[in-house]
Formats: C-alpha cells, structure tokens, sequence
C-alpha cells in the first residue's frame, strides 16, 4: 500500500470512529469533534464573525503553522473530505476519468486555481459583518454532516433491516435472544439536499480529480499562502527525462510544462509523482538538499480582490436585511418561527449562528433525534443550524451531549446537573385541540410525562373535568408533553421558543433563581390531583369538586356521548401509539 494511502486510511478511521462515538457514554480519551477542530477555516471564520478568540482554534492555528515546513500535508493526508474526493475519483470510469487524469496541466491549473482565494476572500469579507458562511464551504463541516446525518442513518436502517430478515433464522441457530434486538432507525430533516450538495461536489470529479481541493476549497487556500515554499518539497534530479508521466498523475495539476518545476501551493506530497516517475528523478524530501524550484505567486489582479470583497459584503448585507436575522439588542427585531427552539446551551441567536458551523455533530449525538437541521425556517443563513422538533421526541434532561461534542461552543457544554436549567422554551396549549378541553374527555398524557410537573389539571367554569394548565416557571421546554400528546398532526400542547435563557457565560442556575424557575423532578404517583368517584364526581383537592357529567341516555348510539370506555375506540382527532 501506497504510504499515502495507508496514512489517509488510519485518520479517515480515526475519523469515523470519533464520529461513530458522539454517543452515550462519551468517550473520554480524545475529542470526539477532533477534526472539526482542526479545521483552520472554521478557527478562522468563527473568529472573524464571532469577535471572539477561543482555545479550540489553536488546533487551526497549528495546521497553519506546520504548512512552511510540511506543505498542504493535511489535504492529502488528513482531511476526510480529501480522502473521500479520492474514492469518488477512483469511482469514476471510462472516457470521462482519461480526460480528468490528462487535464491536470498547469495551463488548466492557472484557469482555475484563483477561484478558491476568491471563496476565502469573499468568506472572511462577510465574516467582518459578522455573518459566518464556513457552514457552505468549509471542507470539514461539509463531510462531518454528510457522515453523520446521511450515512450513519442508512447504516442503521441497513442493519435494522438485515435483522428483521435474519430473525427467523436465529432460534435455528441457538440464538434466541437476538431475535429481541432492536435497532433504532434515525431521521433527519433537509437529508436530500445535504446528499446532493457533498454527492455534486464528488461528481465534480469528472471534469477534473479532486476538482474540490483544486479549485473551490477556501481551507486549502488558506493552507497554501504558508506553502509556497515548504521546507520539505518535491525535487526533480538531473535524470528527469522529461517524458511527462509525472504531469500527468499529479491529481492537483501542480506539476508545469517543463515537468520540473511545481506549484508548491498546490502540490500534496501525496508522492504519486514519484511512483510513477520510470527513472526514479522524483523526490521529496528537505528543500536544501537539491537546487531551488520557485513556486508561482498568486497573482489575484485588483478587479478579482474587489469583486471577491463586493460578493462577499453583499451577501452579508442580504442576509442582514432579510427579516429572519436576528438583530442586535435594542433593534428592530426579526422575525423567528415560535417554533424555532434551540438546543439548551445555546448561546444568544446571534452570536449562535456566527459560531455554528453547522457540521450536525450535536444531531448526530442526540440520544432521542430531536435536534434537527434547520431547513427555510430561518432563512438561507440558518440553513442546517440544530432544532428540537418536540413533535418527533423530547429532549432528554439527563443527558448534555450537545454542549460536548459542539467543536465552536455555540452550545455550551454545562454539567446535567445546570442543562435542565437552560431553560429553551415553554409549553402552550392549544384549547381548541386540547382533548380535556375541548372534548370534556379525560387525557392526562401530558401531565404523565412532564418531568417537572409543569402541568396541573385544575377546574375551570364551564368545565365539567379538570382540564391542563402549563405553569410556566416549571416548564424548561422539554418537549415530551409535545411529542407524546395523542392529538393527531399537530399536538394540542407545543413548545415555543418564548420565555428561553440564553447566556454566552455564567450560571444558568443562578439566573433561573433570579427568574423564580423551579425545575425539580417529580416523586411519587404520576398524578394524585383528582381520581374518580363510582358517582361521576371528581374529587380534587380538599373542598373543591367538579359537576358531574351528564348523563347519557342508555338508547344513545354514539358511543363518545357516553363517559365510559369504549374498547378499541378513540375520540376525535386521536392516534393510537
């Protein structure tokens, strides 16, 4: 095996694997969002829009610093995106590839190779806005959401359904128990197009191999202004025959015309240059050791700085002018969905979406799936940013997974013990689907799986049961009264984002005492507030009771006039579960 690729194979495992353990237990060891660290686009770009160093991106600023001696050494060794660009482009057959693998020229090369300065220009311009689009083109995020909100879905789906095949095979096979094995499925929202967007990038390819790292990746930009003259260097000996094999291998076009010299700020050291050479002229190794190739400067003319600068500044004002962004405090507010709940942690929305870069590390961590990617509900610029969709499960209070494994700290990683007092929402409900209340019919589903005992049934004039109320200083937004209510489509009680803490530093705890927010979990019986009575009568608390329910003619052939159960029927607007 090739040295290359027996170095990409152990840190695309590396990756997978971290990736793989953004799960409960957390594995402690090394940092599950490792890689997404390492990203200095993201250090970069996080930095320029949030106004705000953090430790994290010193893992970018390392990379950067290895490129004067190393070259673009993590493009061809260490990025996952690279690795998976390399895949595709061995995918790729027939007429289509011989053209990609011949046009890697240098004339091809000066064509395009400006492109991606333009990108990270265009990136950092309308990051001094304070508006971060790395979450588009940073090579890190993209492959991280496409691993872990498209793949890892379909190796579960896969695997949940090799079992149901397999299950009537296991008791012949003495293997009783795994016929009780179940396998959860996971889902996402905005899936399809997170596919097409990395699945177009691969299919780039076949105009041109790693067509990506070579013309559109502003990460790779950014490694290649300290890798114009690596220390450790392609070297071209006097053998050289000038026979061309090696121009037409380099998968980044860096190699020119006179197949001596070579763009270093392109070159990978992937070294394939040197396999394929017949007389062995090719190496690499120190600069010093061999007489100097000068590396072509970037020559971005001014009209490209500016028009670069110009895309950049527009798209940022675009976005600040659209009604969903958020606006600094004391301003015009934008408008935000009341449905738009962010995970608890969440840092204020602003600074939210210039720190998130959307790489669905936290969806994919999230034990009950709730946290999903964003699609129009905030507008293009928090496209893929986390959610809770309620309706689909609740948010697990004993679980702070999120805030751990977030690489920028857009959600901030609090202890259990202070997340349940990030408050992110509060329950509404809706009275006119509310079955106790709008159907007099009893339901206390709700109030059943309220960690908090948020919700109380209390009597109410014209009532004839105790129907829900939301006590709001109980309620942190949870989501499982939302996600368990039996109310088919839309559930009768939501979750809406009014009433959240968010804080970018201090004690959630503290504040909640400031706010009166009282979040303790429930002992005891479910519900004692009321039971029934032989006589209709509901018993509530001392001294308090409720009108009985009319009386239903025994002839009545509907069967919802009538208080009792009926077997195996449900009121209106109820789904089984």
């Amino acid at each position: 095996m090739r040295f290359q690729r027996l170095i990409q194979t152990v840190t695309f495992g590396l990756f997978i694997i971290l990736l793989w353990s953004a799960t409960l237990p957390l594995v402690s060891w090394v940092p599950v969002n490792l890689f997404l660290k390492l990203d200095p686009l993201a250090g970069l770009s996080t930095f320029v829009a949030a106004r705000e160093w953090a430790a994290w991106m010193g893992w970018g600023v390392l990379i950067l610093a290895l490129t004067p001696v190393l070259g673009r050494f993590f493009c061809g060794y260490v990025c996952p995106m690279g690795v998976t660009v390399d895949l595709a482009d061995r995918l790729i057959k027939g007429r289509s590839r011989k053209k990609a693998k011949d046009a890697g020229t240098s004339r091809n090369f000066d064509d395009w190779h400006r492109l991606k300065y333009m990108i990270l220009i265009g990136i950092l311009t309308a990051g001094l806005a304070g508006v971060s689009w790395v979450s588009w083109f940073s090579p890190l995020s993209l492959i991280t959401r496409f691993y872990g909100l498209i793949i890892h879905p379909l190796i579960l789906t896969l695997e949940r359904l090799g079992l149901t095949v397999l299950q009537p095979v296991f008791p012949v096979l003495g293997l009783d128990k795994w016929v009780y094995i179940e396998i959860k499925s996971r889902v996402f929202s905005a899936n399809i197009f997170i596919a097409a967007l990395v699945l177009g990038i691969l299919w780039l390819g076949v105009f041109r191999p790693r067509f990506w790292c070579r013309y559109l990746c502003p990460a790779g930009a950014l490694m290649a202004l300290g890798s114009r003259k690596p220390w450790i260097r392609r070297r071209v000996s006097s053998d050289c025959t000038d026979c061309g094999m090696c121009r037409r291998s380099c998968p980044m076009g860096a190699i020119n015309e006179d197949n001596k010299s070579a763009a270093h700020t392109e070159c990978l050291a992937c070294r394939r240059c040197a396999e394929v050479c017949p007389v062995k002229a090719v190496s690499f190794g120190p600069a010093g050791t061999s007489r100097p190739i000068t590396s072509p400067s970037l020559d971005l003319t001014r009209r490209r700085w500016l028009g670069s600068c110009a895309v950049g500044a527009t798209s940022a004002f675009l976005v600040m002018t659209n009604i969903h962004h958020p606006q600094p405090a004391g301003a015009l507010q934008g408008f935000r969905d009341p449905n738009l709940v962010r995970p608890p942690g969440a840092v204020p929305e602003p600074d939210f979406l210039a720190k998130c870069i959307r790489c669905g590390e936290c969806m994919k961590a999230c034990p009950t799936n709730t946290l999903q990617p964003v699609w129009w509900e905030a507008g293009i610029y928090g496209m893929f940013s986390p959610r809770t969709l309620a309706r689909w499960d609740g948010c697990e209070q004993n679980c702070n997974l999120c805030g751990q494994v977030c690489p920028t700290a857009a959600i901030r990683p609090l202890p259990v013990e202070e997340k349940k007092y990030a408050k992110i929402g509060t329950a509404n409900i809706n009275r006119a689907k509310c079955v106790a209340w709008e159907q007099d019919r009893k339901c206390l589903i709700c109030d059943e799986i309220c960690p908090y005992n948020a919700i109380v049934f209390q009597p109410h004039p014209g009532q004839h049961i105790p129907v829900p109320f939301v006590e709001e200083q109980k309620c942190n937004g949870c989501g499982f009264c939302e996600s368990r209510c039996p109310v088919e489509g839309k559930a009768a009680i939501t979750v809406e984002f009014f009433g959240e803490v968010r804080l970018s530093t201090g004690s959630y705890l503290a504040v909640a005492k400031e706010l009166g927010l009282i979040f303790q979990a429930k002992e005891g019986t479910k519900h004692d507030e009321w039971v029934d009575d032989p006589d209709q009568t509901k018993t509530l608390s001392p001294g308090k009771t409720v009108p009985p329910l009319p009386s239903t003619p025994e002839s009545s052939s509907d069967p919802y006039l009538d208080s009792s159960p009926q077997p195996g029927r449900l009121p209106p607007g109820i789904i089984a579960r």
